[in-house]
């Protein structure tokens, strides 16, 4: 066998291999579909809760705050490869136990009756609450998507 067909071989199998380990592993797409899914599944619960109680009072902030502890715990259990999805991966998380815990503050200081308590938490509560639509801008731009939870 002379040395260009060695090489050749060679290339051929490199290529083989090579195409073998991207098609086992998962795609970016399938990626963005699982991290979307509990992005949307925990904003449609928060909007459930929203719906439901039309004067926010103490149990309506401790069932969102509910909703946003069970999405940080379905968002952690998301399995990611891709570095930039991990990186929004731990961003949702992020957000969601600041929502979370704001949340229970707010019902904490309405159930207290202690306004300046009540005031800074639901401050904090918006302000937290705010980051979370250009955050899922972000990963739909990245995804390639232009679709957002609503």
């Amino acid at each position: 066998m002379s040395s260009a067909d060695k090489n050749i071989r060679t290339l051929i199998i490199a290529v083989v291999l090579s195409g073998l380990a991207v098609g086992c592993q998962e795609n970016k797409l399938a990626q963005c579909n699982r991290l979307t899914q509990v992005a949307n599944k925990t904003a449609e619960e928060v909007q459930t809760v929203v719906r439901n109680h039309t004067v926010p009072d103490n149990g309506a902030f401790l069932k969102v705050a509910a909703q946003y502890a069970q999405g940080q715990v379905a968002m952690k259990a998301v399995n990611l490869f891709d570095p930039q999805l991990q990186a929004y991966q731990q961003r949702f998380m992020a957000l969601y136990t600041e929502v979370a815990t704001a949340a229970k503050n707010v019902a904490q200081g309405m159930a207290t009756q202690n306004l300046d308590a009540t005031t800074q938490a639901h401050t904090t509560f918006q302000s937290a609450t705010s980051l979370e639509l250009p955050l899922v801008e972000e990963v739909n731009t990245y995804c390639g998507s232009s679709s957002t939870p609503q």
